[in-house]
């Protein structure tokens, strides 16, 4: 099933204008939210369109068979003034914020495969080659700091825990910050 899948660049005017709904399918099922869920509907109709409009935005989709999207990984280069990297900046060390957040670095923002198609390969074709195609020195990332499966994912692909705990709004859950080197 894998296999018949391809993973190919989308314009932000057609992820906005097409796709996102399949995004906003893809990624409430890989985070096992219902169809009535608040974050579901703030996710497609906030979240994706801002960071769409971000610097160096970057999509890749994965297309299954009939051309439906089951999976996705986006990003943009990371900048102050950013909520993520204004909350990240403040929990780093000055040595760290300088080193990962100060250089020209990616923020690897959702990685998402459809359940159906998980354990194929398919994150892990749209991390490599989402990655090969940035211009900039880093990338850093947050997962959730308890699921040692992501964690594990993105460790065997280079990355590095930065901050193993950070908790961007109270009573939301902690989360571990990743950072990985793609230019020396």
């Amino acid at each position: 099933m894998a296999d018949a899948v391809r993973i190919e660049a989308v314009d932000t005017q057609t992820l906005l204008a097409e796709l996102v709904g399949q995004v906003v399918d893809v990624w409430a099922n890989a985070h096992g939210l219902g169809r009535a869920s608040t974050t579901r509907r703030e996710f497609g109709g906030d979240r994706v369109p801002r960071h769409a409009g971000r610097d160096g935005f970057e999509f890749l989709g994965a297309f299954g068979p009939g051309g439906r999207l089951v999976g996705f990984v986006y990003g943009y280069t990371g900048a102050p003034g950013q909520w993520w990297y204004d909350r990240v900046a403040a929990a780093l060390d000055p040595s760290s914020r300088a080193e990962w957040l100060e250089r020209s670095h990616f923020e690897l923002t959702e990685l998402a495969v459809d359940p159906a198609y998980q354990d194929g390969g398919i994150g892990s074709r749209l991390h490599d080659t989402l990655l090969e195609r940035l211009p900039h020195e880093r990338a850093l990332l947050s997962a959730l700091a308890d699921n040692g499966r992501v964690i594990r994912f993105y460790e065997h692909r280079g990355w590095r825990l930065l901050l193993p705990e950070l908790r961007f709004e109270p009573g939301r859950p902690l989360f571990a910050i990743l950072g990985k080197e793609l230019r020396q």
